[in-house]
């Protein structure tokens, strides 16, 4: 399957947690995929004290939500690739405060176990307080299934 992500945007930020944050969606050329960077400076450290959620909403209806302590998802391998092929985060926890990014992210991550059909969606992730649900993240983006690729142009053809 082939999606198509774009869009990402920051919903919120907590000022508490965190400061600096950016993320942008882009492609380096018509022809490239899109990639996703994310920058963010943490104020605090983090550990289990925080947890992480992701909510992928089909467009055309329902949706899937998963919700994890942060040391917890750090237990797992495809996370565990997936940071080290995309991010200067170190795979061991707890986080010291201090600037992390994560960079030229392709949606959705090869060998993420979470099935998903060919269809659009939304997608949430969100950072909270394990504890008390306080908000400290909230990143949007969408991915658009694709059925068809562009096809390649022949180059070997002359035009007058």
């Amino acid at each position: 399957m082939d999606f198509r992500q774009e869009k990402a945007k920051l919903i919120y930020t907590n000022p508490n947690y965190i400061k600096d944050a950016h993320v942008f969606t882009g492609r380096r050329d018509r022809n490239d995929s899109y990639y996703t960077n994310l920058t963010v400076t943490t104020l605090l450290s983090s550990g289990n004290n925080v947890s992480a959620a992701i909510t992928l909403q089909i467009v055309s209806g329902g949706d899937f939500r998963v919700s994890q302590k942060l040391c917890e998802i750090m237990k797992e391998a495809w996370i565990i690739n997936f940071l080290r092929a995309h991010s200067d985060v170190k795979a061991s926890c707890p986080f010291p405060a201090g600037t992390y990014n994560i960079f030229n992210m392709v949606l959705p991550p090869k060998n993420m176990p979470i099935p998903m059909i060919a269809s659009d969606y939304n997608i949430i992730l969100e950072m909270y307080v394990t504890k008390t649900k306080e908000s400290i993240l909230t990143v949007f983006t969408s991915l658009r299934y694709e059925e068809t690729k562009w096809k390649s142009v022949d180059t070997n053809k002359h035009f007058l």
